[in-house]
Formats: structure tokens, C-alpha cells, sequence
């Protein structure tokens, strides 16, 4: 699905492209430039395709912001064009030579939008352009062969049609340390400082940061994330256990393994001055539930069935 255009100006997204427009349009919501460049590059891509299936989700365009926690200004929402019959300023703005009308009902709402925004805006060679690009290549496409099967492009996958559900997930991982390390850990002998603190307010900021590191990862509405970490000396391991809840479409599932993730690096990052060879292992997902798959946990074998209470202990 086309979302950015060729015409627009929307190098590296410094500017709202129209599809992130048209999110907050329908919204009612208006953002500031400067608010705008302040949204991390996964969020201004995520309201960008908020802006781009034929109905857009309010509720989605809200979640986006409120987990950037910006604090656009309230307006009108602004009804859509009429899907059957092109608005007078398009028709005027393409004039006889441009066939609007016999096109318009094919089209898609983005695009509708798009022509009747610049049309509205007297921008007169922005709509031709804009129809130019819009509509042209559908004539070209059509008598041109299929395409040979090519390796999917990386996307981001649509989640707009599943519903708004609170979700749930729990990762672990472990890192291996020799019993002196474990013990200065302990007593608070490490010079960087207290491990376990560290390491704890480290995996909280990387769930909250997940679509900044995973290329395709949604931005979640998380509304909770904690680290725990516990050190076993006759194991000879620090063990860690994130969970992360969210209000969304998708799962947790990546925010919490990036937590555990990170939440081992730095315990690695803090020892390694006074460690012999610490490694970090088993980091996995424990537990997942809200939407479709309901609750589910690991078992032994490593498959997920059955139900994990939130009261039980670390799986370890």
C-alpha cells in the first residue's frame, strides 16, 4: 500500500507527509511542526499508515500520540470527499484534460483526500501532479505482465482491523557469572555501581523504545513495564524477567524480550571490568496474553499451551 508520495517534500519525514495529515484530520487533532520533528521516526511512519486504509482509526491515531506524549491542539474533524462524485475544486483544478470524474469512485480514500486537500488549498499544479501520479499509473499497470516473484518487501504489518485488547507478555533471560562476580554484585563491590539498578531502569527504557530498534515493530500504548533481576550464586547466573502490558492491537511480545535483552547487556556491560568471560543466554518469551491467542505460556520442549498465573514465580 502506497503511502508517501512521489511529489511530496517529505525527505526523512521532517514534514507531516498528506497521509500523516489526513490521520490527524479525521482526528481532529492538530500538531505543530516542531511537535512533529519531536515524534521518534517510528511514530511519524506509524501515523503515517494510520493515515493511509480507507477508514481511519481514531483510536489508533490517539494511541500513537499518547505514547509519545505530545499534546497536539483539539479541532474540528474534517469530513471526508464524497467517495461517488469528485468536489468542485477538483474537477475545476484538473480541468477538461484530467477526466476526474471517471476515475474518482475507483480510487482510494487516501487519494481522494489528497486531491481535494491541494484542491482546497488553490494549489492548482500540485493537484494536476498529484492526479498525474495518482491516477496515471493504474491505466499504465493494467496492460502491463504481472511482475516474476520476487523476496516480500520489509512492511510493516496492518493491525488496524483487529481490536483494541489489553496485552500481556513476560521474557526472560539469563547471564552466566562466576560466583566472585555474583558476590560483589551482592555486596555492592562493582565499580559502575549497583547492577541490579541499573540494569532494571535500563530494560524499562528499551520496552518503552522497541520501534526505535526493531525496524518493523509497532509503537504500543504500554502502560506498565517492570525488570526484575535476581542473582543465584550456586547457579552461577543472574536472572532476569521483564513484563511489559500495553492497550493495543498487537502484542508485547517484542517490547518485553527487549527489555530482558537489554536488561542482560547491561548487567554484561557493568561486569565485564571485573567478570571472567560472563555470557548471556536463554533469552526467550515466557508467557503472552490478550487478542486472538488468548493466554498462553512456555512449557517444557519450549512450546507455549496451558495458562501462567501472574503470581507465579520466575520460570526459571
Amino acid at each position: 500500500m502506497k503511502i508517501l508520495y512521489d511529489f511530496e517534500a517529505a525527505t526523512e519525514l521532517q514534514t507531516p507527509p498528506l497521509a500523516a495529515r489526513r490521520a490527524l484530520e479525521v482526528a481532529g487533532l492538530r500538531l505543530s511542526v516542531d511537535d512533529w520533528r519531536a515524534l521518534a521516526l517510528p511514530q511519524r511512519m506509524s501515523m503515517a499508515a494510520a493515515g493511509a486504509p480507507e477508514k481511519v482509526d481514531v483510536g489508533q491515531v490517539l494511541a500513537i500520540i499518547a505514547a509519545a506524549k505530545r499534546s497536539p491542539v483539539r479541532v474540528d474533524p474534517v469530513p471526508q470527499p464524497d467517495a461517488e462524485r469528485a468536489p468542485e475544486p477538483v474537477r475545476k483544478a484538473l480541468g477538461e484534460s484530467r477526466p476526474v470524474d471517471a476515475v474518482w469512485a475507483n480510487l482510494r480514500a487516501l487519494d481522494r483526500w489528497v486531491l481535494a486537500r491541494l484542491a482546497a488549498s488553490g494549489r492548482v499544479d500540485a493537484v494536476a501532479r498529484a492526479f498525474d501520479e495518482i491516477a496515471s499509473p493504474r491505466r499504465v499497470t493494467a496492460k502491463l505482465p504481472p511482475k516474476p516473484a520476487t523476496r516480500p518487501e520489509a512492511r510493516m504489518v496492518d493491525v488496524s482491523d483487529k481490536p483494541v485488547t489489553h496485552r500481556r507478555a513476560v521474557a526472560t533471560a539469563r547471564v552466566k557469572l562466576d560466583p566472585d562476580t555474583l558476590e560483589k554484585i551482592a555486596s555492592g563491590d562493582i565499580p559502575k555501581g549497583d547492577v541490579f539498578a541499573v540494569a532494571r531502569v535500563a530494560g524499562i527504557v528499551a520496552a518503552k523504545r522497541t520501534p526505535e530498534l526493531i525496524p518493523l515493530a509497532h509503537v504500543l500504548a504500554v502502560t506498565s513495564a517492570d525488570v526484575e533481576l535476581q542473582g543465584d550464586t550456586a547457579a552461577g547466573e543472574v536472572h532476569i524477567r521483564a513484563v511489559v502490558e500495553a492497550m493495543d492491537r498487537t502484542g508485547a511480545e517484542m517490547e518485553a524480550l527487549t527489555a530482558a535483552s537489554v536488561a542482560a547487556l547491561t548487567v554484561y556491560d557493568m561486569t565485564k571490568a571485573v567478570a571472567r568471560w560472563p555470557s548471556i543466554t536463554d533469552v526467550r518469551l515466557e508467557e503472552k496474553s490478550g487478542g486472538r491467542s488468548g493466554t498462553v505460556s512456555r512449557v517444557e520442549g519450549g512450546t507455549m499451551s496451558g495458562t501462567m498465573q501472574p503470581e507465579d514465580p520466575m520460570p526459571f
